[in-house]
């Protein structure tokens, strides 16, 4: 039965190292210049092991058939073809392109409504027939159920309410 070896003790700051293997350190002092230790004979160094041999440039081995290369090309192109068609069939322009009059109509849309409401509910009681006729240009008169259209209600309703008191009170609207 074996011992374990004992700990392996820690070195402090400034220890010299302790001899090993029969070799002693010698301790020189300041302003000499140190003479190495006699070293045991070495055995010589032994040739570096030859380089391995280069490998060949990438070849296809003799037993790979070339028809295999040309189905796998065959099979890449498929796919990309099939990738490519795929997605300009899903992808319509059309609806693209109609997408965009669509949008550029709700901006003119919203700017004509805009000019319409100023038009519609500004006046200035001395020119109450300008501002009338003004407001006329944006509304319809055509209805779909029989009923007088808006420009007709509007008119009434303004020669009935609007006109009268703008004139009597002097009044300017801005909108």
């Amino acid at each position: 039965m074996s011992t374990p070896p004992p700990p392996r003790r820690r070195r402090i700051a400034g220890e010299r190292r302790r001899p090993q293997d029969g070799v002693e350190e010698t301790v020189t002092p300041l302003g000499e210049t140190p003479v190495p230790a006699p070293q045991p004979p070495t055995a010589p160094a032994a040739a570096p092991p030859a380089a391995p041999p280069a490998l060949p440039a990438a070849t296809v081995p003799s037993d790979f058939p070339p028809w295999r290369f040309v189905a796998a090309l065959v099979a890449a192109l498929a796919l990309v073809t099939t990738a490519l068609v795929l997605g300009l069939v899903t992808w319509d322009y059309r609806e693209v392109q109609e997408q965009d009059r669509i949008e550029a109509v709700q901006d003119d849309a919203a700017a004509a409504a805009e000019r319409a409401a100023a038009a519609v509910l500004s006046y200035q009681h001395d020119s109450l027939d300008a501002d009338l006729q003004a407001a006329a240009r944006f509304l319809s008169d055509t209805s779909i159920d029989g009923e007088p259209g808006f420009r007709s209600t509007y008119t009434e309703a303004f020669d009935a309410n609007v006109r009268p008191l703008a004139a009597e009170t002097k009044a300017t609207v801005t909108a």
